[in-house]
């Protein structure tokens, strides 16, 4: 018991002089260093760091926490909001001061990649550069809320209320506003002619 007392004391003495702790290992080179007590050869004995394990209601509930704290998300329980609404899976996430934020392995999550859902206003500043889509060789290439507006990249054509313009420029209606003339009106839709010139019904 003295033995195990003295040890206790020396190892306390030692991390107020040092500022460092080691584990596994008697030579800490930062303020903690942990050594794997198998570093290689085929034992099946588990090596690693453990950090907290909690569900998102439980992140959702912490108070007071300081930047930079870390968690693994094991559950999906309780609320997806406040300073838990970025935990949408399980995961590691660190708070940043405001927030958990996801901690990407891997390939990160971006536009590129995975659908999203923004939850604020977002605004693009060009900053004076062009923004260009380029070998969108679909024919709803680009679209906004379906039909609302959708460019045919093959057939360089747009339409607005339809997703196969006929024309140059396709506004399709309702209740024949607007609508062509001649014989298509049923067809509700403007058309533009190769010389640009606007056909509409006034």
């Amino acid at each position: 018991m003295k033995k195990q007392s003295l040890t206790i004391l020396l190892a306390v003495i030692g991390i107020f002089t040092k500022a460092q702790v080691g584990i596994s290992t008697t030579s800490p080179r930062a303020t903690l260093d942990i050594t794997a007590k198998n570093a290689t050869g085929t034992t099946s004995n588990v090596d690693g760091l453990l950090v907290p394990r909690v569900d998102r209601q439980r992140a959702f509930s912490m108070t007071s926490i300081p930047t930079s704290t870390l968690i693994y998300v094991n559950n999906l329980n309780g609320t997806q909001g406040g300073i838990a609404a970025n935990v949408d899976a399980l995961g590691y996430y660190y708070f940043d001061g405001s927030l958990w934020v996801k901690l990407n392995v891997g390939s990160p999550v971006n536009m590129y990649n995975s659908n999203g859902t923004l939850n604020s206003t977002r605004t693009v500043n060009q900053a004076g550069f062009s923004l260009a889509f380029n070998n969108a060789n679909l024919i709803n290439a680009f679209s906004v809320d379906g039909s609302t507006f959708s460019v045919d990249a093959i057939n360089k054509r747009i339409g607005i209320g339809t997703t196969t313009p006929s024309n140059k420029l396709v506004v399709t209606g309702k209740n024949g506003q607007p609508s062509d003339s001649g014989s298509t009106r049923s067809a509700h839709h403007i058309g533009i002619t190769l010389d640009l010139t606007f056909i509409t019904k006034h």
